[in-house]
This record gives structure tokens, sequence and C-alpha cells, in this order.
């Protein structure tokens, strides 16, 4: 799974876990991976589970909502042996309140 995850990314060169692997991860990602909602804009059910967003992303190379790729991209840190933490976000909460807490997945990753 991680291999076919790199080369989505188009990610080269052994992933390690440092800074260095973590940014380039990052960068890669974020302009591999685009944002989407087409699933909830038609009704289709979507799914917090990692394999789930891996089929999605990897298999059938589409976007996805926060949880899915931000769930993906933690979970794919934590195969390369980096320590990730899952937090709740709040998009909008400024305008919103504090009903939006947790309507966002958010990732703290932890460099040993």
């Amino acid at each position: 799974a991680l291999e076919a995850y790199l080369a989505r990314i188009g990610f080269e060169g052994e992933a390690l876990p440092n800074l260095a692997t973590l940014k380039k991860l990052h960068r890669l990602h974020v302009r591999s991976v685009t944002f989407e909602n087409l699933d909830v804009q038609l009704g289709t059910p979507v799914s917090r589970n990692p394999r789930a967003a891996f089929r999605k992303i990897v298999v059938k190379n589409r976007g996805g909502w926060c949880f899915e790729t931000n769930g993906l991209f933690a979970f794919m840190l934590e195969a390369i042996g980096f320590r990730v933490q899952r937090l709740a976000g709040a998009v909008m909460r400024e305008k919103l309140g504090d009903g939006m807490i947790g309507n966002h997945l958010t990732l703290v990753v932890k460099l040993l």
C-alpha cells in the first residue's frame, strides 16, 4: 500500500521518518491529492476508514474531503514510522461558532 501511495503522489527515493522526508511528502501530497466533495454533493456515502480513502484516492486516482485526504496521509506517515496525532479542527468556527468544532481533521506529526 505504501509503495502505491508514494507512486500516486510522485515520491522518489527512500521514505524515512525525518524532517526532509516529511516536507517532501507534505508538498507532494498537497499537490497531488485534491480536495473534493463530489461524493457528498451526490449523496454517496463517505468514510473515515483509511482503507476506503486509499481505494478512492490511490486506486481510483481521485481526491477527497479532509477526513479522507488527511486520514490517508496520517496512515501513510505512520507506515513510514512517523508518530501522528489526529486532532479535531473547526473550519469557519470564527463565523459559525463552536458548533463547527470537529468538522475538520488536522494532524500533528512528531519527529523522533
